[in-house]
C-alpha cells in the first residue's frame, strides 16, 4: 500500500476575515515540530509526507515540499490546493492520501493499524480539515470536480463525494471519531481517545513534542482555547461564514468583510441570508446553472443602498399603516371615535 500524508501549508499564513481563528502559533515552528516528531515516525514506517504550497514561493522547495503553480496560496484557495494535492497524489501512484493541516499531529502507528480498516472505504475521517483519508477513487472524484461546493476544503471534499454518489455512482464513506478536534473533546471522552487517536488538531509546536513523548492526549490536559482558536466564535462569525460560503459556491466574492457585516442590522443581512439558502438548495439539487446571482435575486439596481433605503421606507410606511389599523380596532373596541383607515 502506497500511502501519502499531505499537509496543507502556505508561503504566508493568509486567513480571510470570514474566520476568527488566527494563524497557528507559527507555521514554520509547526513544520519544524512536525518534522522532529511524527514525520520521523512516518518516514521510518515507509510513509511519504509532503507539505503542499500554492504559487508565490521565492525559494527552492525542500525535499518534502511541493510548490504547485496556478494554485492560490491563501485560505480561500484551499479548495484549489486540495484539488491539486489529490491530483498530484493520484498521478504519483499513491493508493491513499491522508490530508492533514499544518497544525495537526498524526499518530503514525494508529494510522497504520487503521489503514487495514480504512482500505474498505473511499473516504474515512472526521469531516473537518484536520484529517481524512481518500482512496484513489476519491482522489479522482475530487480532482475532477469543477463545481466549488464550499469555500472550506473539507466541506467541499465531502459535498463532492456525496454529489458523485447521488448520481448513481458507488462511493463508500466512513466517519471516525479518532480524528480528534481538541476544542470539542470533553473530559469524559478523553479515556476513549487518549491513546487511540489518529490525528489531533489544533496543535501548538509544544503540544506536538508532548504528544510525541507520551503518545497520550491526557498529557495535554487541561486543554485551553481562546475564541481565536475556533472559527465558530459567535453568531456573527457563523452568519458571515455561511454567507461567505454561498458566494464562494456561486463563484463570486462576498461583498462584506466581517467587520462590515457586524455593522449591518438583521434587516440588512436578510437578503443575503435568503439568497444563501437558494444557493445551497441549487447545489443540493445539482442545479447551479439556473441559480440566480445575488444581484438578480435582489433585482437589478444601480446601488444596493437605494434598494435598502426603499425597503426601509416601505417598512416604515407599512408599520405606520399597521399602527393606524391597530388604533382603529382599539377605538372600535373601546367605543371611541372610529377614524377612517
Amino acid at each position: 500500500m502506497k500511502l501519502l500524508v499531505g499537509v496543507t501549508n502556505c508561503h504566508k499564513a493568509m486567513y480571510p476575515e470570514a474566520l476568527s481563528r488566527k494563524e497557528p502559533p507559527n507555521n514554520s515552528l509547526c513544520v519544524k515540530a512536525a518534522r522532529e516528531t511524527w514525520i520521523k515516525d512516518a518516514t521510518n514506517a515507509g510513509i511519504d509526507v509532503k507539505f503542499f504550497f500554492g504559487e508565490g514561493g521565492t525559494r527552492t522547495p525542500e525535499p518534502d515540499e511541493v510548490f504547485m503553480p496556478f494554485v492560490p496560496d491563501d485560505y480561500d484557495g484551499l479548495v484549489n490546493k486540495v484539488t491539486a494535492m489529490a491530483s498530484w497524489a493520484y498521478w504519483h501512484g499513491y493508493d491513499y492520501l491522508v490530508k492533514v493541516d499544518v497544525d495537526s499531529y498524526v499518530h503514525v502507528q494508529n494510522l497504520l493499524k487503521a489503514m487495514a480498516e480504512f482500505s474498505k472505504w473511499d473516504y474515512a475521517g472526521r469531516g473537518w480539515g484536520l484529517g481524512y483519508v481518500l482512496s484513489r477513487k476519491a482522489m479522482e472524484v475530487v480532482m475532477h470536480e469543477r463545481q466549488k461546493r464550499s469555500w472550506a476544503e473539507d466541506s467541499h471534499v465531502l459535498r463532492s463525494l456525496f454529489a458523485y454518489g447521488n448520481k448513481g455512482n458507488k462511493i463508500t464513506m466512513y466517519g471516525d471519531g479518532r480524528f480528534v478536534f481538541l476544542p470539542n473533546l470533553l473530559n469524559k471522552d478523553v479515556p476513549l481517545y487518549d491513546t487511540a487517536f489518529i490525528v489531533a488538531n489544533p496543535m501548538t509546536p509544544e503540544g506536538m513534542y508532548i504528544l510525541n513523548e507520551y503518545q497520550s492526549l491526557e498529557a495535554l490536559m487541561p486543554l485551553s482555547f481562546s475564541k481565536e482558536d475556533l472559527w465558530t466564535a459567535g453568531d456573527d462569525r457563523v452568519e458571515h461564514s455561511i454567507i461567505h460560503n454561498a458566494f464562494s459556491i456561486y463563484g463570486s466574492t462576498v461583498p462584506w468583510t466581517y467587520d462590515e457585516w457586524v455593522t449591518l442590522s438583521q434587516y440588512e443581512r436578510q437578503p443575503a441570508k435568503d439568497w444563501s439558502q437558494v444557493v445551497f438548495a441549487a447545489l443540493d439539487a445539482d442545479a447551479m446553472s439556473v441559480c440566480p446571482s445575488f444581484t438578480a435575486w435582489l433585482g437589478v439596481v444601480p446601488d444596493r443602498r437605494i434598494l435598502l433605503d426603499t425597503c426601509r421606507a416601505r417598512n416604515v410606511e407599512s408599520n405606520k399603516r399597521f399602527a393606524e389599523v391597530s388604533r382603529h380596532f382599539k377605538d372600535q373596541h373601546l367605543g371611541g371615535t372610529v377614524e377612517s383607515v
